[in-house]
């Protein structure tokens, strides 16, 4: 876990971009949220931003950290990739094709696979997090959100910087970035990165060794050249090579051994949470053999399972080119084109137990090509957006979870959109809002047995829809300071293919899911932006939400998931964001997110877990607390030679939650807080530091997922890339 941040200004990128204490007004954060620069504080839009210098000077590795920074965004780990969730808006999927809610984007460039959500995460010059629908701006149609990472571009002076870190687990990080000017037209910037970590769980089942270890390159070069006066381009070429042995789960017997009878499968004797954590109880096979006669408590550092290598391989390649040409002092034309290229296996052992019951591989490549032409421009009284966008999606997945009857499953997407938004000025500080988007969608999907030569299960199927989803709201500026706005917005996210581990036999589609979403907020600011205050009051409703149920394969008797969408659920919260700098020297801010979330679904719709029936009508959404609070505070002390000697502190609290959309006990995460607290020396130049850091402090334990294996008396614990207390030396030069 990495410490929080500030806020949507980032409070401790003011900090980090501050050459001295003497200074005391920060400067603006820019942003492209509405697709054009403008202050933070002049876009009515619930975005966080957060600034690069901010992003290393907190040691942000992956965006799980950034997830931290955050109000009401919060993830759930499925151990193939990271599903984020932004005000209730998740998805209950486990495929690496399906698309999620919360859209990810690499300088506006959408990324089609999750399992390359954070491929962009280095020499950022920030990262903007986008809450609430989003169809009328961005180039894909998301419900929930999106997360931009905006890389650092060349500019006209050679100079660049190295940082490093080494901390526990032999946990080391490099990042590494130079500019280099060819000539008064042309510049160029290569930037790179590497993280290494030892394991940190050990494991004592048969197969022995250890998990969590990390070892990631990635590297990006950049040219950007002045074609003419008002002609620019920029060509990009990001690579990323992963190859991690990830963390394992723990597998927990849920039968009581005293009344269990061996060769009766069918007798199979509950045991409370109490004692299933402590270790107390068995697990059984199908055949009724009572297994793991050692049992072992939930220790997430000591897991027993009978293989040594949880792998999670990925090779990841974008290509990225930019023409952006001002036709005049009114009107920018910008044409983005992108190609993304794709290898990923993962090895998975969902059953954290000593002998394989539910694991194998699971394979993906992904061709992804990708063309946006935009217009920007200002005419009178208007500012308006207004582009074409296309999108092809060629994914062929291998699913070996079952290992007998692998499937191949080659699912493909075209999308094409027109869109448009404008900002009309209709009085003094007045402005009308209004956007919209068509889009036009073709999604098909192959499934086969090839292993097997047989054509059992295998199927053809496509589908085509289309869409509206537009924007219309109001914001006012009743002083420069004062930013006061209220939207009303949808987003849908497409149909898709259900396609559980082991084929059914039917070609199950489900429907689009579509949010509608109404926000009414405030940006302020005072004393020369020595405060800010940025509330935001929100209500979401999502339809035919897309939930992938657990359920036992009729021809495998193995657990799987298939999809069977609810009528609906409901989200109603606010987020406040702040920032203060009482005196010279003195950062204080904190976030708070409160989002109350409800299941709409009257009909009889239920699951069962461990022989109980849960209803899901008035359930809460699950990985979804209803309260965050992210707290900071720093003080920076001027040594008299110009030197800072920076000490700052976090604190992360969330409420309760739920794993499970039934909101059984067997899935409940409890209120968990979690303290950081780091020390930097900067000399006068700021041009050399060095520093130490501890995060999760007080060692909180915490899950990244907690669930029943349907079929099995088994619980499972995800622990996610979660080692718990961490600490070490950072240092950076900068030249």
């Amino acid at each position: 876990m990495v410490p929080l941040s500030m806020l949507s200004i980032s409070g401790a990128a003011i900090a980090q971009t501050a050459p001295s204490v003497a200074d005391a007004t920060p400067p603006e954060i820019i942003v492209t949220a509405n697709r054009s620069e403008s202050s933070i504080q002049d876009v009515p839009i619930s975005v966080t931003a957060i600034s690069g210098d901010e992003l290393r000077d907190r040691n942000v590795v992956n965006l799980r950290d950034v997830v931290a920074l955050v109000p009401n965004f919060s993830f759930r780990d499925s151990g193939f990739n990271i599903q984020y969730n932004i005000r209730g808006s998740v998805s209950i999927q486990t495929s690496g094709f399906q698309e999620q809610p919360v859209s990810t984007y690499i300088d506006d460039v959408f990324l089609g696979s999750p399992v390359a959500n954070d491929a962009g995460l280095f020499d950022l010059e920030r990262v903007e997090v986008l809450r609430g629908p989003q169809g009328t701006l961005f180039g894909r149609n998301s419900t929930g959100g999106l997360v931009n990472f905006i890389t650092a571009k060349p500019d006209e002076e050679f100079g660049g910087y190295l940082n490093v870190q080494l901390g526990r687990y032999f946990h080391r990080v490099a990042e590494a970035a130079v500019n280099v000017p060819l000539g008064p037209n042309v510049r160029t910037r290569f930037a790179g990165k590497y993280v290494g970590r030892d394991d940190w769980q050990k494991n004592v089942g048969a197969g022995g060794g250890g998990f969590g270890a990390l070892n990631q390159l990635a590297g990006r070069f950049s040219l950007e050249a002045d074609l003419g006066p008002d002609l620019t381009a920029l060509v990009q070429i990001q690579h990323n090579r992963n190859r991690d042995n990830q963390y394992a789960n723990t597998g927990l017997g849920g039968s009581d051994p005293s009344r269990l009878v061996p060769g009766n499968g069918s007798t199979r004797f509950n045991c409370d949470l109490e004692r299933i954590l402590a270790g107390a109880c068995a697990d059984v096979t199908g055949a009724g053999v009572v297994r793991r006669a050692t049992f072992m408590p939930a220790d997430k550092k000591v897991v027993s399972i009978d293989v040594n290598d949880v792998y999670r391989d990925l090779n990841f390649t974008n290509l990225i080119g930019r023409l952006t040409w001002n036709l005049n002092a009114q009107t920018t034309i910008t044409s983005l084109t992108s190609g993304q290229f794709m290898t990923f296996l993962n090895y998975d052992e969902f059953d954290g137990t000593d002998y394989l019951r539910f694991g194998g591989d699971r394979g993906n490549k992904t061709k992804q090509f990708l063309q946006e032409l935009r217009v920007n421009g200002q005419y009178d009284t208007i500012d308006y957006v207004a582009g074409l966008f296309y999108l092809n999606v060629d994914s062929r997945n291998t699913d070996g979870i079952i290992p007998d009857q692998p499937l191949r499953l080659n699912p493909t997407t075209k999308s094409f959109a027109v869109f448009a938004n404008i900002t009309a000025r209709i009085a003094e500080g007045l402005s009308l809002i209004a956007g919209g988007r068509q889009t036009w969608e073709d999604k098909a999907i192959s499934v086969r047995r090839p292993f097997t030569g047989t054509t059992t299960n295998s199927f053809d199927d496509k589908r085509t829809d289309s869409f509206f989803t537009y924007r219309l709201g109001l914001q006012y500026e009743p002083t420069p300071d004062v930013l006061l706005f209220s939207t009303y917005s949808t987003g849908q996210k497409s149909g898709d293919f259900d396609t559980p581990n082991s084929a059914t036999g039917q070609t199950n589609y489900f429907l689009p899911e579509r949010t509608e979403s109404v926000e009414v907020g405030a940006k302020t600011s005072f004393f020369n932006r020595a405060l800010v205050i940025n509330p935001t009051l929100f209500w979401q409703k999502t339809k035919d939400y897309q939930f992938g149920a657990p359920a036992i394969d009729p021809n495998t008797g193995r657990p799987t998931t298939i999809n069977n969408p609810i009528d609906s659920y409901t989200s109603l919260g606010f987020e406040l964001e702040t920032v203060a700098r009482p005196s010279r020297g003195i950062e204080l801010g904190a976030t708070v997110g409160y989002n109350r979330t409800e299941i709409q679904d009257p009909g009889t719709r239920t699951q069962t877990v461990q022989n109980v029936v849960y209803p899901l009508d008035g359930n809460q959404m699950p990985g979804t607390p209803k309260w965050q609070v992210n707290t900071y505070g720093a003080y920076s002390a001027d040594l008299g030679d110009g030197s800072l000697l920076k000490f700052q502190g976090e604190y992360q609290w969330q409420s309760k939650i739920f794993w499970d959309i039934s909101n059984n006990p067997f899935a409940i995460e409890k209120p968990y807080g979690i303290a950081n607290f780091r020390i930097n020396w900067s000399d006068a130049n700021d041009q050399l530091s060095v520093g130490a850091y501890v995060e999760n402090a007080f060692d909180k334990e915490y899950a990244s997922l907690r669930f029943w294996l349907p079929g099995f008396p088994l619980y499972v614990i995800q622990w996610g890339n979660n080692p718990g207390r961490t600490y070490g030396l950072t240092a950076g030069l900068r030249f």
